[in-house]
């Protein structure tokens, strides 16, 4: 009997200790979602990364290693999609880096009185080239690296056109396994990204059928995924025979924005405490037809036959249960139906391809771009000063972890420090353990392999996979003492020089970051109620409105939270007005779905437009346009239940 206690006592005590674990585990984990994995992709960098590295083992060349990392890079800034984009892309980066490496690795070959000048423009460029889109700014970015990386390979013009002659074969190799040899679906990651957008929206009904009320963190995790599908939807070239492709991507991502938007209403509806308990049961079918949607997207061909039946059962239900407020659901019935039917139709109608939008650099795109200058030009002095023989090591570190913003940066410099580490011990345990240029070679396609796989996932895992490979090469093509310490303590040397240049000049721009991103928060969200407010006569303008609401609310919130190695506290515990900005984004939360639960009583005729408060919210957001102090609370337009009392921003 005294067994049987002692073991019902300590079942307790398991369970809290499991718990407080698994949360914990939770808080500091890496976030991984399966349409970030790209397995098909990295088995085709690694066969194709083993290829190009076979001849400079073969011939015991360390020079022909240039191709292994021509290539690599072109496989990780393969932005997927149509033909055309790619071949841009890779063409662009394979040309563009060849002269780079050219020139750099011929003015290295007269020494620091041009490798600083070399440094400092290649600086200006990265940094100039965030005016355009991501795509083209990574391959500057990578175009950079290799500059940087041919400082270290001072030749001769005849050595100099060998190296850029090496580099140009390991980019082309790679265009042409990436283009022709080893193809990939174009539309494949978009379906992916569809996909998960559907399976985050199922999750977060299942949440709120459950009564589990989590609106921050399904805001945040669907608004994220909604955008990685819309940033990969608009690649897709309208003129080469995908019109009707991305006719139905369109029509599946407007479907889940509406969605997304009747659940924001019903969560809002859950915070208040008045859903009723009947309305658990449709959200729950929600959440089915979101599991089928998901299902089908992520095939060639999808069969919305079963879906088409979920959705007409949904119907007959949300008719029959007499609930109050119906509009939510009757809208996401509505946008289902028009999803099916787009997929059902053969053709559509598309505007043309956008081409690459130049925009004139900003004040502050000039202001980052000195100093990433300043920060390798540091970087190359301290690497000269201090006798390091990899300096292209420090200097890539620095060009890859400096971000426009403080706080960006320091966890840049955190995460690249660690996997920097964390890979170099994994290679010196594969020299270790596998020593032999063959063992080695197997190594290397695996951890390229890897390195291409996680390449979305996270930044630490990424450089963990790329440290590793990269040191498995240079083991391999020049063995050599002292290169794992060497790497990782370039890598420092670069991230130290980094954050020093990105926080010293300006040390008080963080608090100013976080107060223009609340800023653009509470325009947005008050330019969204006033729409709203005055009667909700366009709904396509209401829509883009409360999704750039939602994208300035998210990106406050992230400059608020701080460094999230700390669990999203740093902020938080450095200052009260960290604390105030916390308290405003509650508000402003809030009032976007109490905005959203408003549109769909209307159209229930539970409320009326009010056209006085539509003028107080616009005049609050041209208050704030205009530089008026951020206020302390806000004013959320409602009945006497919801309403909540606060003051609007001063003249």
């Amino acid at each position: 009997m005294v067994k049987g206690r002692s073991r019902q006592s300590f079942m307790p005590f398991l369970s809290a200790f499991l718990s407080l674990s698994s949360n914990r585990f939770a808080r500091f984990a890496i976030t991984l979602t399966p349409e970030q994995l790209s397995l098909r992709e990295g088995v085709r960098a690694g066969v194709i990364t083993a290829l190009a590295l076979l001849p400079s083992l073969l011939f015991d060349a360390p020079l022909y290693a240039w191709s292994a990392f021509s290539c690599f890079w072109a496989c990780l800034i393969d932005p997927g999609g149509p033909q055309r984009e790619r071949f841009e892309v890779l063409g662009g980066f394979t040309l563009a880096g060849s002269l780079v490496v050219a020139l750099a690795s011929w003015g290295a070959s007269f020494g620091p009185v041009l490798i600083l000048p070399i440094v400092a423009l290649i600086g200006l460029g990265c940094g100039i080239s965030r005016i355009f889109s991501p795509a083209i700014m990574q391959l500057w970015v990578l175009v950079g690296c290799a500059g940087l990386a041919a400082t270290g390979f001072p030749s001769q013009p005849a050595g100099a056109l060998a190296i850029a002659g090496l580099f140009f074969g390991g980019g082309a190799l790679a265009s042409l396994f990436c283009l022709v040899l080893w193809r990939q679906h174009p539309y494949a990651p978009a379906r992916r990204s569809l996909g998960a957008v559907f399976f985050v929206l199922g999750l977060m009904a299942r949440e709120l059928a459950a009564g589990r009320l989590r609106e921050t963190v399904h805001r945040q995790s669907v608004r994220n995924a909604i955008e990685r599908a819309r940033a990969l939807i608009r690649a897709l070239d309208a003129r080469h025979g995908n019109q009707r492709v991305r006719m139905r991507m369109e029509a599946a991502l407007s479907t889940a924005e509406r969605l997304f938007t009747a659940l924001l209403a019903l969560e809002h509806l859950a915070e208040a405490g008045r859903l009723v308990h009947e309305a658990r049961v449709p959200i729950r079918a929600m959440a089915t037809i979101c599991h089928e949607t998901m299902r089908q997207l992520g095939r060639y061909e999808p069969d919305f036959s079963v879906l088409r039946e979920l959705v007409r059962s949904f119907g007959r239900q949300i008719h029959g249960d007499n609930l109050v407020q119906t509009m939510p659901f009757v809208a996401s019935v509505t946008s289902l139906e028009a999803m099916i039917g787009a997929f059902s139709r053969r053709s559509g109608s598309e505007a043309g391809r956008k081409g690459i939008v130049w925009r004139r650099p900003g004040a502050g795109q000039w202001l980052y771009a000195a100093r990433l200058s300043v920060a390798l030009c540091l970087t190359e002095l301290v690497c000269l000063y201090g006798g390091q023989g990899f300096s292209y090591w420090a200097l890539i570190a620095a060009l890859l972890v400096m971000q426009p913003a403080g706080h960006v940066t320091l966890i840049r410099s955190v995460e690249r420090v660690t996997g920097s580490l964390g890979g170099s011990l994994l290679a010196a345990c594969f020299a270790i353990l596998l020593p032999g240029k063959a063992a080695l070679l197997v190594v290397a396609v695996f951890l390229s392999l890897a390195a291409i796989a996680v390449r979305a996932v996270n930044y630490t895992l990424l450089v963990f996979f790329l440290t590793g490979l990269i040191v498995v090469i240079a083991e391999a093509v020049m063995p050599g003492e002292g290169i794992v310490w060497t790497r990782v303590l370039d890598n420092t040397i670069g991230s130290l020089v980094a954050l020093l240049c990105v926080s010293f000049p300006r040390p008080g721009r963080e608090l100013g970051e976080r107060d223009t991103a609340l800023r653009r928060a509470l325009v947005a969200n008050y330019r969204y109620a006033a729409l709203v407010l005055s009667g909700d006569c366009d709904p396509t303008q209401t829509d883009r409105l409360q999704r750039e609401a939602g994208i300035a609310t998210i990106a406050a919130e992230f400059s608020q939270n701080g460094l999230p190695l700390f669990g999203g506290l740093a902020a938080q515990l450095r200052e009260s007005k960290a604390q105030s900005g916390v308290a405003l984004l509650k508000s402003l939360r809030c009032l976007s779905g109490e905005m959203t639960l408003y549109r769909f009583d209307m159209l229930d005729g539970l409320r009326a437009p009010a056209p006085a408060a539509a003028r107080e919210m616009a005049l609050y957001a041209t208050r704030l346009e205009a530089g008026a102090p951020l206020p302390d609370s806000i004013v959320i337009p409602g009945d006497e239940v919801t309403a909540l009392q606060g003051q609007a921003p001063a003249n």
